[in-house]
Parts: C-alpha cells; sequence; structure tokens
C-alpha cells in the first residue's frame, strides 16, 4: 500500500477451497426494501440431493421473503437442490428484503447432512437507512388558512408526532425556528425542550414537548411563522419538518395606579370619587373596563341599597394613558359605621386581567327637623301643651336634647329623651305660655335648638303657634238708667275680658208699651276694651215716671245671651250718650246731656268738670271707677254716674342718632347700611313696639330693612336703623328720622341735612391759553344731569384781576369754549389761574383734577408792556413826533367821517350766558396789523401748570357783556391826533379804533380820504 517511502508491503496468505456448490455472488451489499437474487451452480450428489437447513443458517427474519427456481426449491425451512448424481445442479435463490430490515451483517453457510462436501456458504449485509418524520398535534388553528393566535407573555405548550420511519435505531434532535416574510420584523420567541434528542428503534414513535413564549413587544395580529425540525443525528441532511402559522393576539394588559387612596369615608348622599391612571401595556389598542362587585357590611337595621356603575374607557393606543373617575353614592338612608368593600375588576375583550380593590365607610352625621303635619299649633291662652313628632334625620344613635334658642313666648321644654334610632321618628312635649295680653289669633314664633350627642346635627326650628280663642264678656252698671222725655244712656258698659275680639249684638227685653230703643245694636269688642251700651231709651208720652226694671241682653257667637238687669227711673238730667269712658289718663274728655224743658242747671261732685249747656268736660281721671255727678236746677236736683276705665301709659322711651357720615356719599353711591342707631326702653309693665320712620323733607319714604321693633316689659335694647340700595336723586333736603310706640305716640325726632349728588358726569377745562386774549376749553360727559345746576368759570390773575362767567354746562350743543378779550391790566409772565365749578349738589364730579388749569399771561405784542416801562416807550414815541412835526412829515388830515366805538360794561344780573364755541362771548377788536414789536424772551422751560389759591382781598367778580356801542367824532386837531396816537399805544382809556393799522396811520397823517 502506497508508494515510495511511504510504501507498506505486508504478506497475507490467502487459501482457496474448491467448493461442490458456489453461489453468485457469494455477498449481497443493499439497502432495506430490496429484492436479492443469488445464483447456483453446483454438482449433484451420490444421492442426487443436497438440502441445507435454512432456519440454522439464520436466514428466516421478519418479514423477510425467500423463493427458489430452477433445481432449487425451498421445503419448509429447507433450502433443497435435486439432479442427477454428479451432474451440474443450477438454480436461483431469491430474497424480498423488507423496508424494515434490521441492517446487520448476515453469514449463510450450512453442509449437507450426508455429502459433506457439499456446503452452500454465502453473505449478506443489510445497510442502515436514517429516515424521520414529524407531524402537529396540537395546538392546530381551526382553518389550516388562519394563523394560530397565541397571547404574549405567557407559556403555550406545543406537542409534536415524532417518527423514525428508518429501518434501524437511531438519535435525532428537536429544534424550532421562527421566520417571517417581513425581513424587518423579528418576533422575539423563546422556546423551552424538554428532551430534545430522542433514540428510536426502527419505526418508533415518540411525543416532542416545546413551550414557546411569545414577548410582549411582539405586535399583535402580526403573522409569522413556527418551524419544528425532527433531525437524525446518524444519517446526513436527513430531517423533517412541520410549521404552522401564527400571530401574538391581543395582549390586554393594563397598569392600574390609584390617583388618590383607595379608602374614603362618606356621608349619607355624599358622592365619592376615586380616580385612576390607566396605561395600556398590551401590543394592540385596547379598551378596558372597571366593573365593580360591592360586599355590604351593614351596621344595626341599615338596609341601606349600594350600587355603581361600570367605568368604561374608549379605544387607548399601545402605551396611552387615560385618568378615569369611579364614583359610587353613598347611600341617603345609609347607617353610620356600615362598610362597603368594592372589587374594581380589570375587564378587557371580556377577560379579567386583574382587580382593584376600594373601601368606603360610612360617616356619622346628625340632622334633626320637625314634622308639623298633623300638629295642633293653636294654644289655650291660660298655656297648653304641645306635641310634636321629631324625626332624626342622623345615621347614628343619639339622644335629642332641647333648648330655647332667643326670646319670644315662654316655653318648657323636656329635660331628658330616649336615644333615637337613624332615620326614625319621636315625639316630645313642649309647654307653651302666651304673653298675658296675648290675643286670639296672635302669632308666636317657639325657636327650639336641638342638638344631639353632639352639635355637629344643631338646629333650630321655628314653630309658628297660635293663641286660640278664650272668650269671655262681662256686663256690668251703676246706678240707674235715667230716663226723661229726652231719652237717656245708662251707666252701663260691657267688657270684653276674653282673648278674642267680640262681636256682640244687644237688644232690651221688658219694654212696656210705648216705649222704644235701638235693638240689635251691635258692639265689637277687641281684647280688654270696655263700651258703654249705646242705647237710647226714649219713654212713653203717659209714662208715669215710675219705676221699673229691664233686662238687657248681650249676644255672643259662642257664649250665647247673656241678661243683665237694669233699673229705669226719671231724672230731670240725662246721658246723651253713654256716660262709660274708656280713655287714657289726662286726655280730655266730654259726654253730651240733655235737661228735661232745657232747663239750665249747674254741676258738681268729684270729678272735675266743665260745663256747656249740653256738654260736660273733664280731664280722664286717674283711677278706674264711678264717679258721681250731681246737678242743681230751678226745679229739680239729683245725681248721674260716669263711669271712667282710666288707662295709664307705658313709661316708654326711644332715643335715635342719625349718622352723618353715612350719607357723605349718598347719590353718587347706593345707600346700604346703618344709617342710626336707636336705644329702645320699656316700661316696666308693658312692652314697646316701636315703629320707625325715615322720610325725607322731600316726601320720600325710605325703606328700612326693619322698622317694628318689640322690647320686653322692663327690658332695654340698642338696635341699628339700615337701608338697602337707597339712592335718591340729587338735591339738597333733610332726613328725618322718628319713632312712635304702639299708642301712636312719638318718642323721638331726629333729622340731619344730606346733599344728595350724582355720579356718572364730569366738567372740566380741557385748555387754557393766554397770549394776550384769554381762550378757555371746557370738556363735559354726562352733562344731561346738570340740566338745574349752575355752572361757574372763575378766572384769576396773581395781580388781582378777575372775572366770572356763568357756562352753559347742560343745554349747550357744543362743549362751551369761553374767549375773554385782552385784559390789558395783566402783566407778562403772571400766572393766571381758571377754575370751574357747579353749584350744590353739582359741586363734585367723577374728576375734580381737571377743574384747575394755570398758565402764564404772554403779552401779544410791544405795545402791550408793562406799566413801569410804558413811560419811556410814550417818551419816546412823542419826541418822534414831535420831529416829525416840526420837519413837516406829519400834516393835518382832513375830516373823516371814520367813527371809533366805545364799549359800555354794566354787570348782568342773568344766571347763565350762553357761549357757543365758535363764537366768544365779548365782540373781538381786530388786532392791530402794524405794531412796534420787540423780542419777547421765552423761558427755556415750560411753566408747570399748578393751582393758585384765591386771595380773599381780590376784586370782586363780574359778569360782563357788551351793552352798546356809541358812536363819537374823531378830534383832528393835533392834540386829538396825539391823543389818538396815545390810544393806539394803549396809554389812554379811548375807545378802540376800527380799521387795520395802515389805515389809521394814513387818517392820523393826512393821507385818508
Amino acid at each position: 500500500m502506497g508508494s515510495g517511502e511511504d510504501a507498506l508491503c505486508e504478506s497475507m496468505p490467502f487459501t482457496f477451497t474448491a467448493q461442490k456448490f458456489v453461489a453468485e455472488p457469494a455477498h449481497h451489499r443493499t439497502l432495506p426494501d430490496a429484492t436479492l437474487t443469488w445464483n447456483i451452480v453446483g454438482t449433484a450428489p451420490v444421492s442426487g440431493t443436497a438440502t441445507w437447513s435454512m432456519s440454522s443458517m439464520g436466514m428466516f427474519n421478519t418479514n423477510w421473503q425467500w423463493s427458489a427456481s430452477g433445481d432449487f426449491s425451498v421445503n419448509g425451512t429447507t433450502l433443497e437442490a435435486q439432479g442427477t448424481p454428479g451432474e451440474t445442479l443450477t438454480g436461483s435463490l431469491v430474497l424480498e428484503l423488507p423496508a424494515d430490515s434490521v441492517p446487520k451483517r448476515h453469514v449463510f453457510a450450512d453442509t449437507d447432512t450426508v455429502d459433506i462436501d457439499a456446503s452452500l456458504n454465502m453473505s449478506l449485509h443489510v445497510l442502515q437507512v436514517h429516515r424521520a418524520n414529524v407531524s402537529l398535534i396540537e395546538p392546530t388553528p381551526s382553518n389550516a388558512e388562519e394563523a394560530l393566535s397565541l397571547n404574549v407573555s405567557e407559556e403555550h405548550r406545543f406537542l409534536l408526532f415524532l417518527e423514525n420511519p428508518g429501518n434501524g435505531v437511531d438519535t435525532f434532535e428537536l429544534t424550532a425556528e421562527v421566520s417571517t416574510e417581513d425581513p424587518e420584523f423579528t418576533p422575539e420567541v423563546t422556546f423551552t425542550y424538554y428532551d430534545p434528542q430522542k433514540t428510536l428503534g426502527s419505526l418508533a414513535t415518540g411525543i416532542g414537548t416545546v413551550d414557546v413564549f411569545l414577548s410582549a413587544e411582539i405586535p399583535a395580529l402580526t403573522p409569522f411563522t413556527l418551524t419544528f425540525t425532527w433531525t437524525s443525528m446518524g444519517g446526513e441532511a436527513i430531517a423533517d419538518q412541520v410549521s404552522v402559522l401564527i400571530q401574538a393576539a391581543p395582549s390586554h394588559e393594563w397598569q392600574v395606579n390609584p390617583v388618590n387612596l383607595t379608602s374614603a369615608s362618606g356621608a349619607p348622599g355624599e358622592l365619592l370619587t376615586f380616580a385612576f391612571n390607566l396605561t395600556n401595556l398590551g401590543n394592540a389598542p385596547d379598551a378596558l373596563t372597571l366593573q365593580p362587585s360591592l360586599s355590604v357590611a351593614r351596621f344595626g337595621g341599615d338596609n341601606s341599597i349600594w350600587s355603581a356603575d361600570a367605568v368604561q374607557t374608549s379605544t387607548i393606543s399601545i402605551n396611552g394613558s387615560v385618568q378615569v373617575n369611579f364614583s359610587i353614592t353613598v347611600p341617603t338612608n345609609a347607617w353610620a359605621t356600615t362598610s362597603v368593600n368594592v372589587s374594581l375588576a380589570h375587564v378587557a375583550n371580556a377577560y379579567s386581567i386583574g382587580q382593584t380593590h376600594l373601601g368606603i365607610d360610612v360617616e356619622a352625621v346628625s340632622g334633626w327637623k320637625l314634622n308639623l303635619t298633623n300638629a295642633d299649633l293653636e294654644v289655650d291662652p291660660v298655656g297648653e301643651n304641645l306635641t310634636f313628632q321629631l324625626v332624626h334625620t342622623g345615621n347614628a344613635y343619639e339622644q335629642p336634647y332641647f333648648a330655647k334658642a332667643g326670646a319670644g313666648w315662654n316655653i318648657t321644654l323636656p329635660d331628658d329623651a330616649g336615644e333615637v334610632a337613624p332615620y326614625s321618628t319621636t315625639t316630645f312635649e313642649v309647654h307653651v305660655q302666651p304673653p298675658e295680653e296675648a290675643i286670639a289669633g296672635e302669632v308666636g314664633v317657639l325657636r327650639i335648638r336641638i342638638t344631639g350627642n353632639d352639635t355637629s346635627g344643631l338646629v333650630i326650628e321655628e314653630i309658628p303657634v297660635r293663641v286660640g280663642a278664650s272668650p269671655e264678656i262681662v256686663i256690668d252698671h251703676r246706678g240707674e238708667w235715667n230716663v226723661n222725655q229726652e231719652g237717656g244712656y245708662p251707666t252701663a258698659w260691657v267688657e270684653n275680658k276674653g282673648n278674642d275680639i267680640a262681636m256682640l249684638t244687644i237688644d232690651v227685653d221688658g219694654l212696656p208699651e210705648g216705649w222704644s230703643t235701638d235693638q240689635g245694636t251691635q258692639l265689637i269688642l277687641a281684647p280688654g276694651e270696655v263700651s258703654g251700651l249705646p242705647l237710647n231709651l226714649i219713654p212713653a208720652v203717659d209714662w208715669n215716671e215710675q219705676r221699673f226694671l229691664l233686662s238687657i241682653n248681650v249676644n255672643h257667637p259662642l257664649l250665647g245671651a247673656m241678661a243683665h238687669s237694669i233699673e229705669v227711673k226719671h231724672s230731670h238730667v240725662v246721658f246723651s250718650q253713654t256716660p262709660v269712658i274708656d280713655a287714657y289718663v289726662g286726655s280730655q274728655q266730654r259726654v253730651t246731656y240733655a235737661v228735661a224743658d232745657q232747663e239750665t242747671v249747674s254741676f258738681g261732685g268729684s270729678l272735675d268738670t266743665t260745663s256747656s249747656p249740653t256738654t260736660l268736660e273733664f280731664l280722664q281721671p286717674t283711677s278706674t271707677g264711678e264717679y258721681v255727678v250731681s246737678f242743681s236746677g230751678d226745679t229739680a236736683a239729683g245725681n248721674v254716674s260716669v263711669y271712667a276705665v282710666a288707662r295709664q301709659y307705658p313709661d316708654a322711651t326711644i332715643d335715635c342718632t342719625l349718622m352723618d357720615s353715612a350719607f357723605n356719599d349718598i347719590g353718587r353711591v347706593e345707600l346700604t347700611g346703618t344709617v342710626a342707631t336707636c336705644d329702645l326702653s320699656a316700661g316696666q309693665n308693658e312692652e314697646l313696639r316701636a315703629v320707625l320712620t325715615l322720610i325725607t323733607s322731600d316726601g320720600e319714604r325710605i325703606n328700612l330693612d326693619k322698622d317694628v321693633f318689640v322690647v320686653g316689659a322692663g327690658g332695654q335694647e340698642t338696635i341699628n336703623v339700615s337701608v338697602s340700595g337707597w339712592d335718591p336723586a340729587a338735591g339738597v333736603f333733610d332726613v328725618l328720622l322718628s319713632g312712635t310706640d304702639q299708642f301712636g305716640r312719638t318718642l323721638a325726632h331726629e333729622s340731619t341735612s344730606v346733599v344728595a349728588r350724582e355720579s356718572g358726569w364730569n366738567v372740566g377745562i380741557s385748555s387754557l391759553t393766554t397770549d394776550g386774549d384769554i381762550t378757555i376749553g371746557i370738556k363735559r360727559t354726562g352733562y344731561e344731569l346738570l340740566t338745574d345746576a349752575v355752572c361757574e368759570l372763575n378766572v384769576v390773575a396773581e395781580g388781582g384781576w378777575q372775572t366770572t362767567y356763568i357756562v352753559d354746562i347742560a343745554y349747550a350743543e357744543y362743549a362751551p369754549v369761553i374767549f375773554i378779550e385782552n385784559p390789558e391790566s395783566i402783566e407778562r409772565d403772571e400766572k393766571i389761574t381758571a377754575t370751574l365749578g357747579c353749584s350744590v349738589p353739582f359741586d363734585i364730579d367723577d374728576n375734580e383734577e381737571d377743574d384747575t388749569k394755570s398758565s402764564y399771561y404772554k403779552a401779544e405784542n410791544i405795545l402791550a408792556v408793562s406799566s413801569n416801562e410804558i413811560g419811556w416807550v410814550v417818551g419816546v414815541a412823542g419826541l418822534i413826533l414831535a420831529i416829525a412835526w416840526l420837519l413837516g412829515v406829519i400834516q393835518a388830515p382832513k375830516t373823516s367821517a371814520t367813527s371809533g366805538a366805545k364799549k359800555m360794561r354794566k354787570p348782568v344780573d342773568s344766571p347763565q350766558t350762553e357761549t357757543q364755541p365758535t363764537e366768544s362771548t365779548e365782540p373781538l377788536v381786530e388786532e392791530d396789523d402794524f405794531n412796534l414789536q420787540v423780542e419777547e424772551i421765552q423761558p427755556t422751560e415750560d411753566i408747570a401748570e399748578e393751582s393758585v389759591a384765591v386771595d380773599d382781598t381780590q376784586v370782586d367778580s363780574t359778569v360782563e357783556v357788551i351793552e352798546s356801542i356809541e358812536v363819537i367824532e374823531e378830534d383832528t386837531t393835533a392834540s386829538g391826533r396825539l391823543a389818538s396816537l396815545r390810544d393806539e399805544l394803549g396809554e389812554g382809556e379811548g375807545p378802540a379804533k376800527e380799521g387795520s393799522i395802515e389805515d389809521r396811520m394814513k387818517e392820523f397823517f393826512g393821507d385818508g380820504s
């Protein structure tokens, strides 16, 4: 073997033996599932038959099929050859090898049992075939064309059928891989293998288990392929695969974070809200529902019904967040200490993926109220127990406590009451004692403070109660019923001692024939009122003046008829009206009487009376009772009785003080608040009912927030008198506060002077120019309110000059402009101040800063010089004119018809001078076109405007208008021309010249026509 130095030579002995039977080929090397043929040639033995045992040669294996032809045959387990002894035998032995033949080397050798030279020797080598087969058992898609959906973030177990279709024992390995059609999409999949390598015999099978885990990052519904490979480890590139199309199912993953606490407490009826931040951590847009389930741990007899609605989000994108609120209302009848556990299931696409627990406790609340639906609210005047139903609106067991709240009727409340269950009712009694003077139908308010175990449920209930009717009528008289032919009223009366208004009718029983009176007379008596019986008894004409008894019947609608007897007697003097007087002590009273035959009588007795022919006058006595009045005349004398009911005024006082400062801004702003304080004092035996009235001197009544005040007997109280939203019209008036008691007495009367101003308007000075003439611009807003105002403009110079103008603010079509002709008496740089103001009540506007403006006077030309410079100016001018005259330059002018104007001034009485913006208040005098001017030195900086106080010593202001213009002739003499020149220079007091300066100079020098 090899060559050269590497050659290896070795001797190997071979032995060649001649055989009687030879197979061709002697050896087969083959794969399973094949048909093999051995051609056998041999010489027949002496016996003519040769046999070989196929079983002993190991020729019978599973599914092997042997057959022979020619001189050979298979007889059972024996291979036989027959022929003529010594002749050649030929034939074929055929083997059909199955596919699962085990790979092995087989040697088939045997010798005939008779002829030892008849040996058969052949061999077979079955080669091994490596095969693999795999299939998916589960999971499998319902439709082969659809992808299998798997949830992300969880294990999915795949079971595979594994098979060794080869003809020998083989070792296999199971693997898996992921593939996609999109190269940019690489899903993250994790495989977990259980016994990935298996050794299987020929045609043996097994189960492969692989857990597949899809990452949460895999987008949902994006298909990709899983391929499982079953690889033979013995063969080369021998493997089988099975693939399945899968996709990540939408993963319902949410992060639920409470924003606030997950436990809370609430009162009945309170809405509790729990906020959550929800984040979609899944791989697809999704929606989440928070589905509540409630578990109520009730306390006591709590039968409240709890409910809550689920909260559902809209579809939220991947990694998107949303805040939702879960709300639950505590039932209005929930008891304290009842608790509720709320489980919020996180439900996505019908899958419950988690839950959140909430805890709710019911807070204790306290509350009480009265149910007066069927309560009897009428109180007996002497006092009575009233029963009220108390409703407990709290949600815990509590014991009510009662107390009187504030002033009012006397009441007695229960000291102890039992515990009341939540939302239940109980009753309690209150003894109510109305005031002694309370009348039937009078309404009082009982104010009862009700609390529970603490003051959290404190409530003050106001119960209106009414005094019931308790009628009582008393009939009485004094003396007899004195009657004569004029008639007569008895000293009899009826007194209403009840507490209601008594409506009575009166009639008389037992009248003799021919007698008459007013039957059925009606009386209406207030409680406590005493009234004389208004019965005038007219006797019969033939009455013999004998005494007799009559019965007076007083009929009451509830008490019925009440009879009272009185004796009728003849008297010379009788009363023409009831002699029963119910009045206050010291008041002037009068009673009319009649005398038989109109005789003159005189009166005396304990009652100090003043009489006239038909009237007795007296002051109401200080005590109640009968007062006997004696009379005497020429023919008769006797007594009559007057019954007086003396009423005493209580000793009450009302002392009020108006607050002047409260009215400072009245009119400009609405007046709301306290305007006065009053001290109220009641008498010792009677309460004070004070009525306060606030009016203006113009007759306007001002509504008070409260105008009736009651102070108990012997009590004192200080009260505030307040108004709301009073906004009177502008004006000056008095405010009058008066206080009266229940008897009509005026116990307080205070007044103060008030100036009501207006807001929403303003007048001011918009501009001030003082270049020779003075011009003042006026500005105004809201001036429609100033129709009754008088506004004045006062202009004052520091040197003492001043003037005043009445400015029409309200009626002028445009804002006025005041023009003042050069006063000619103001020094240069003299400060001038203009002030605009209106009369009260329009003396204060919205902006007082623009009511004054100042400037410095500027001369309009050199002629307008100061008084200390006028001397040398006139001197120089006179010298020039004298030289010109002597040189003949100036000649005497001809007589001219030109006339001058002289202004006459006088004070104006009119309160207003209408000023138009394009007109001045005085005629304008045309300025000279020709002036001897000197350069005026201007200040380098503007002089600031400031307010200047007016000196009290200044000249009185005057209002000036042009009265008339007088035409005068001009003097053409030399002295006249000099005087005219002085006038031109402003030195004289003559009238101002008309025409231009050129015309006047020509006229002066005689060149005029």
